[in-house]
């Protein structure tokens, strides 16, 4: 033990004996003792302390940082308030709070300190930054622009309120790559401040990924995959990158997107997308027993990654953060919906491979898990038709037309089903539908030939 430190709190001890209520010793004291963590000598001498002494804010304090030591947050705020209560000004009660509810996970509830950061400190951009994190309504959207905007000019070095703010203009959710209308005006804000942080930080490769994605949202591929190359080079956004190269390799190099799925799978991205996608890959190259492994590897994850998201949501449910609670809870019914896909993938390739299955108990399982997914439909409406269940059939073929207006076959096999049951009109209008969508459907044509 350091010699000093030691005769420091002896000295203490003896200056709080004398005279039990001398502020700075006690406060000393407990200062050194909490970095020492002797937790328990600390709390005694604030017991006695708080229990002769009442609105002395730094008593309180020093109470709160003791509690935020052994990590029991939840009385760290309430002896914060306490000493906030007695004085107001003081900058550093608020920024514990602050840090006591991020580490509580409940940062959503750190709004009212920061605000009153803000007040207090007026050129700390930090501030400024961490409240605009926390602004995530829509309703909220003006107030956290200005605060980025703020952030920017007392943080000129920090690329993050930059990439925040661009993002905001870009209007979309990076983790679900769920995208709105852009205008080309906010497009244009949202790159020329991307570019602004690749000059400010050129060893950071997250401007470069969401000048990928910018580019994509205008579908200039090219542009985008010259973007995610550059991102691609930076460990940080190797993963992210490797996704969207894949995905733009899909349709014309398939070798290409299943190397960059493996590398995106490596770093956990879209886990269940991507062992789907590479089971499609496998599938096309005939490795039969290959595609099976990840259509059950991607069904495992899936329901790994629902299940997550739900917990997700329900904690910040719990901590009143409504905003997280909504996207963590809308990306469990994504990965729902993504396991329903999986299930038709992987009946497809069963029944194509023969391998006996429990058909309308699979399809049907997969309805409920997507109903808006036409696939499901048609794929049971198939399975009804074989067995002569032709009501069911149209039924379930309406259902997939429904879902998706531009699936030929849907149209062709309900308009058999009405040839069949002699509406003739009803049938040649669904076959008519299927030339209009593909006119080289030589079977719709001549139904429609016989029918004329």
């Amino acid at each position: 033990m350091d010699s000093i430190e030691e005769k420091a709190i002896y000295h203490l001890k003896v200056a709080i004996r004398n005279d039990p209520q001398h502020l700075p010793s006690i406060i000393e004291l407990c200062d050194i003792l909490v970095k020492k963590k002797s937790f328990n000598e600390a709390q005694e001498i604030l017991d006695h302390a708080l229990s002769t002494t009442h609105k002395v804010s730094s008593f309180f304090f020093l109470q709160a940082k003791l509690y935020f030591e052994t990590q029991n947050y939840e009385k760290v705020i309430i002896f914060v308030d306490q000493a906030i209560h007695c004085d107001s000004s003081q900058v550093k009660f608020y920024k514990l709070a602050h840090k006591a509810l991020v580490q509580s996970k409940k940062e959503n509830q750190a709004i009212p300190y920061l605000e009153k950061l803000v007040d207090l400190c007026p050129l700390d951009g930090e501030t400024h930054y961490s409240l605009s994190k926390l602004l995530n309504d829509e309703t909220e959207i003006k107030r956290k622009i200005l605060l980025l905007e703020i952030s920017i000019d007392l943080l000129p070095c920090n690329i993050e309120p930059i990439i925040d703010l661009a993002r905001i203009y870009m209007q979309q959710d990076s983790d679900n790559n769920d995208q709105i209308l852009l205008t080309e005006t906010d497009l244009q804000k949202a790159e020329k401040l991307f570019i602004t942080a690749t000059e400010i930080n050129p060893h950071s490769g997250f401007p470069l990924y969401y000048l990928g994605k910018l580019e994509l949202s205008r579908e200039q591929i090219k542009t985008a995959s010259q973007y995610f190359n550059k991102s691609y080079q930076f460990n940080e956004t190797k993963g992210k990158s490797a996704y969207q190269l894949a995905v733009i390799n899909l349709h014309n190099n398939e070798n290409e997107a299943e190397k960059y799925f493996k590398e995106a799978l490596s770093f956990n991205i879209e886990k269940s997308n991507c062992l789907l996608q590479i089971a499609k890959i496998l599938f096309h190259k005939k490795n039969y027993k290959g595609t099976l492994t990840h259509l059950k590897k991607a069904s495992e994850n899936a329901i790994l990654e629902e299940n997550y998201e739900y917990n997700k949501s329900n904690h910040y449910c719990e901590s009143s953060n409504f905003v997280l609670a909504r996207k963590h809870l809308k990306n469990a019914f994504r990965k729902k919906k993504l396991r329903s896909k999986i299930i038709i993938k992987n009946y497809k390739i069963n029944k194509f491979l023969k391998i006996k299955q429990r058909e309308e108990e699979i399809l049907t399982a997969a309805i409920k898990l997507n109903p808006d997914y036409f696939e499901s439909y048609f794929e049971l409406a198939i399975y009804f038709i074989n067995e002569n269940r032709i009501e069911e059939a149209q039924r379930m073929l309406i259902k997939s037309c429904n879902n998706n207006w531009a699936h030929c076959e849907s149209h062709f096999e309900l308009g058999k089903i009405e040839f069949n049951l002699k509406n003739t009109s009803k049938a040649k209008m669904h076959f008519e539908i299927v030339v209009d969508l593909d006119n080289n459907h030589s079977q719709a044509i001549r139904m429609i030939e016989g029918i004329s």
